[in-house]
């Protein structure tokens, strides 16, 4: 079962938080992957999960007609391709000492988009692994000596943009008091603060 209807918030109680109205009747999954360093493409999901859980998944992910697993596996490939290329732009930033992310950022934020639209990926994990890293990167290109004025604005853009991801995404997961949430909220109010503390302090 891999489509995001809902989270399990693991209590004593058990309580379940919805990311949306569930209708009476409807049947209610639970995320058993989601994570994006799994397998992605639905057959090797449902061999993972009959192999591990003994059960085929038939969750609106999985059970898909043959159009619509096309479209599913050329957006897995992207994602894949986008999520490799983004980790050798930032190796090969790391090693030429190159505070300049605008190809990481371009890569971020296509990957966050592909995410988006596979639908199977857990929140926080698009939180965690494409939102954060977006913000901090978006924030070191905008702390590069020397920008012009129109980079600085894109930057700046950018850092807004995933600022209000991470506080919207935080907020659904976790709750508006959570403390992950009131970084976020911090980060949407104080973006750059942090870094140029670490960058000019």
């Amino acid at each position: 079962i891999c489509s995001n209807k809902y989270a399990l918030l693991r209590t004593q109680n058990h309580t379940s938080l919805f990311f949306r109205k569930i209708a009476k009747g409807e049947e209610i999954t639970l995320n058993y992957i989601g994570l994006m360093d799994n397998d992605i493409q639905r057959d090797e999901r449902r061999t993972y999960l009959f192999e591990s859980h003994n059960f085929t998944c038939v969750c609106n992910s999985c059970d898909l007609s043959d159009k619509q697993l096309k479209v599913q596996n050329r957006l897995s490939d992207e994602f894949e391709r986008l999520m490799n290329k983004k980790n050798e732009v930032k190796a090969k930033n790391a090693f030429k000492d190159n505070s300049d992310t605008s190809e990481e950022l371009k890569c971020l934020k296509e990957l966050y988009k592909t995410a988006q639209d596979l639908k199977f990926f857990r929140r926080s994990e698009i939180l965690k692994i494409i939102v954060e890293e977006g913000f901090n990167s978006a924030c070191q290109g905008y702390l590069t000596k020397n920008l012009v004025e129109e980079k600085k604005s894109a930057f700046w853009k950018d850092i807004c943009n995933f600022a209000n991801d991470g506080l919207d995404i935080s907020t659904t997961i976790r709750g508006a008091d959570h403390s992950e949430t009131m970084e976020w909220r911090e980060r949407k109010e104080y973006s750059v603060r942090d870094f140029e503390e670490f960058v000019l302090g």
